[in-house]
């Protein structure tokens, strides 16, 4: 089994990954609270403007993904 050798790049790299991924995930959160206090109704699905800010803010995911692998390192 091979593991990625941690360097002091790769601390960096996770440190830059967590920092950037906290204000897309915090902007998240505020904007799926403020979608769902838009409801009528709690059948209904969050509506734009609020689900394309949603979506785009989904691709924070490859951040994510590089801060789980320097955490594993």
């Amino acid at each position: 089994m091979s593991s990625i050798e941690f360097t002091a790049g790769t601390r960096r790299l996770g440190i830059l990954s967590a920092v950037v991924s906290v204000l897309p995930g915090v902007t998240y959160a505020f904007t799926l609270v403020a979608g769902l206090l838009s409801l009528q109704s709690p059948q209904q699905p969050v509506g734009d403007p609020h689900f394309s800010i949603l979506e785009l803010l989904i691709l924070m995911t490859p951040i994510m993904v590089v801060l789980m692998v320097t955490v594993h390192a």
